[in-house]
Order: structure tokens, then C-alpha cells, then sequence
């Protein structure tokens, strides 16, 4: 009795701090504070939505761009084209960011907490909601990879840095790519806190549960953003008119996180149906061990209810221990498909030429 009252004491305490906002994302930060400034700017009384405040950064790094372009010796054609399209990107990735991390607390808020029954994996989901507020690793990780850029991909980087708009969005770009690491390795790691959580489960078919059709709908959508998020990064480079085979070592391991993705959130959810069945099994088989007789044979009645249990016994253990089917291995192949496409289109003129066709 007392844990199933700490377990609905948890799930309500949780649930009220999620809908009361006290758990943020980066990007709620990020987009906060850009409201905050626009706020004091415009003398209102309230933030402006976040879609205005993505767009004030995406303008932003484009005018900044325009202008140091200017001052450094005009802007060409390919220069106005790269500044429109970063500034494009940079305002959709915030928005498919900020999307897929509502989603997931709406989703964790109004589904899934609910169906918990006992207090286990909460303090995991804390420490989870905790960690997706935090703006320095992101940013630190996206350093790390405009480093890497500079020493291992870009050409002469002293001698000839290339175009300012490039340097300007495409740094942006790069700084971007860092949070979109981190918001993945969030996304892998919720799976394994949800796994720690004990769900209430259908005895006869855990599979059909509710609860972990909405957890694999919620992980469908964070992967499909993700998905897109990596493509555009991947299109920025047909601004860029560049294309060296060095630039894959940037392309290739996009899938790597995205076959992460899939194979820890199958497993976590494996993990959950195992336990519930084990479980499940457990009491049918204490319920046989209680009627089973130490000497006599059973009675008629008896034997009935025997054969009943064992069964149920054989139906609880027969019946699936994973969500994945048919769809579940689509939408995997569709998240992979989404970055290889914007790769071909972004350098669709390389390959033409090697296959010898004519565009």
C-alpha cells in the first residue's frame, strides 16, 4: 500500500513540475533569453513566442554575416545564397528542436508517468530532465567539432580561410552540430531511465500496452527529427560548392547515432516486457504451487483450475518480447535513408559526373 501511495506522490510531483515548467530544455533556455532581450527591446509586457525568438537568431547570424562580408570585400551570388539558406536552417533546427523536446515532456507528462507503478526510475527521469536544461556541454562539443573542421577538412586555413558568409553561418552551423550530439545522447540515454521504471503491463499481451505504444511513438518522432536535423546540416554544403571526400568522415557517422537510437530504445523496451512477463509468470506459478498437492492427486476441481493456470502459464511466456515489427524496421531504414538523400542532393553534380551523366 505505501508503494503504490509513494508511486502516485512521485508520478504527481513529477507531473507538476513538468506542466509547471520547472524542467527545461537547452533550447528553451537559448530561446528564453533571446525572448527576454527582445522583450526589454519592444517594451512589452510579455516574452514573444519562441518561434519569433529563433527567427531574431537565424536574422541574426545572417546580417552579421551580410555585414562582415561587406566590410571584408562585398558579397558574390553563391555568398547572398549560402547567408539565406543558413540563416534558413539554423531558424528550422531550432524550431525541430524545440518541437521534439515539447513533445517528449508532454509525452512523459501525459502518458507515461501515469502508467507507472511503483517509484522506480523516477530519480533516473529527474537526473534525465536535469541534464536536458544544459547549455555548456553542447556548446563545449561544438567547439570541439568547428577545431576539428578547421584542422582536418578546410584547406589552408591561415592562407585562405575562405568566404566570410561561409566561415560566419557555416561556424554556426558547426556550433549547432554540437547540441545536436548532445540532444541525441540525451535521447539514448532516455530509453535506459525508462527501462529502469517498472510499468503496468498487460498480463497477456504486455506487447499491446498503451504506454509502450506512446514510448515508441515518442522515440519515432525524436529519431525522424534528428533525422532531418542531420540532412540540413548535410544541404548546407550546397551553398558551400564544395565537395571533397574528406567531408564524409563528417557525413558517415551521422548514422551512427541514429542506429544508437534504434537498438537502445528496442533493447529498453525488451528489457520492460521481459520484466513484466517474469513477473506475471512468477504469480501463476506461485497460484499452481499453492493448489498443487504434496501427496494425494488433485481433485477434479482442482486439476481443472491446474491445467487453467499452466495454460496461461504457456500463453503469458508464448507471446512477443519486443514491439519491433514490420513498421518498426521502416521507419529505422527511413531515419537512415533522410541524410544519405540530402548527401546525394547536396553534391548531386559530383556524382552525376562520375556516372557520367549530364544535368
Amino acid at each position: 500500500m505505501t508503494e503504490g501511495v509513494d508511486a502516485k506522490e512521485g508520478r504527481q510531483e513529477l507531473k507538476r513540475q513538468l506542466a509547471a515548467g520547472e524542467y527545461k530544455s537547452s533550447i528553451d533556455v537559448i530561446l528564453g533569453s533571446v525572448g527576454r532581450i527582445l522583450q526589454r527591446l519592444a517594451r512589452r509586457t510579455e516574452p514573444p513566442a519562441p518561434w519569433i525568438s529563433a527567427l531574431a537568431i537565424a536574422l541574426l547570424v545572417s546580417l552579421i554575416a551580410y555585414l562582415i562580408s561587406l566590410v571584408t570585400g562585398g558579397v558574390s551570388r553563391y555568398g547572398y545564397r549560402t547567408i539565406a539558406f543558413g540563416g534558413v536552417l539554423i531558424f528550422l533546427n531550432l524550431i525541430i528542436a524545440k518541437t521534439t523536446f515539447d513533445r517528449t515532456f508532454v509525452t512523459l507528462q501525459d502518458r507515461l508517468l501515469d502508467g507507472l507503478e511503483s517509484t522506480a526510475g523516477l530519480t533516473g527521469l529527474r537526473d534525465w530532465l536535469d541534464s536536458v536544461g544544459d547549455t555548456k556541454r553542447p556548446a563545449l562539443i561544438g567547439l570541439l567539432i568547428y577545431a576539428a573542421y578547421v584542422v582536418f577538412i578546410l584547406p589552408n586555413p591561415i592562407e585562405n580561410p575562405g568566404p566570410i558568409d561561409i566561415a560566419v553561418v557555416g561556424g554556426v552551423m558547426l556550433l549547432w552540430t554540437g547540441f545536436l550530439i548532445y540532444f541525441m545522447y540525451l535521447f539514448a540515454v532516455l530509453p535506459l531511465r525508462l527501462g529502469r521504471c517498472q510499468f503496468k503491463l498487460h498480463a497477456e499481451d504486455p506487447v499491446s500496452t498503451e504506454v509502450l505504444e506512446d514510448w515508441s511513438g515518442m522515440m519515432n518522432f525524436a529519431a525522424y527529427m534528428f533525422a532531418f536535423m542531420l540532412a540540413t546540416g548535410t544541404l548546407f554544403t550546397v551553398t558551400m560548392e564544395t565537395f571533397r571526400l574528406r567531408a564524409l568522415f563528417f557525413v558517415i557517422p551521422r548514422w551512427l547515432p541514429l542506429i544508437a537510437l534504434f537498438v537502445v530504445n528496442q533493447v529498453a523496451i525488451s528489457g520492460v516486457i521481459t520484466r513484466s512477463k517474469r513477473k506475471s509468470l512468477n504469480e501463476v506459478e506461485a497460484q499452481m504451487a499453492a493448489l498443487r498437492p504434496e501427496t494425494d492427486p488433485p481433485e477434479h476441481e482442482t486439476m481443472e483450475t491446474l491445467l487453467w493456470l499452466w495454460d496461461y502459464h504457456d500463453r503469458i511466456k508464448g507471446t512477443r518480447s519486443t514491439i519491433l515489427d514490420i513498421m518498426g524496421i521502416i521507419n529505422f531504414v527511413n531515419t537512415l535513408l533522410i541524410p544519405l538523400l540530402a548527401f546525394l542532393v547536396a553534391n548531386r553534380e559530383v556524382f552525376f559526373d562520375l556516372l557520367g551523366w549530364s544535368i
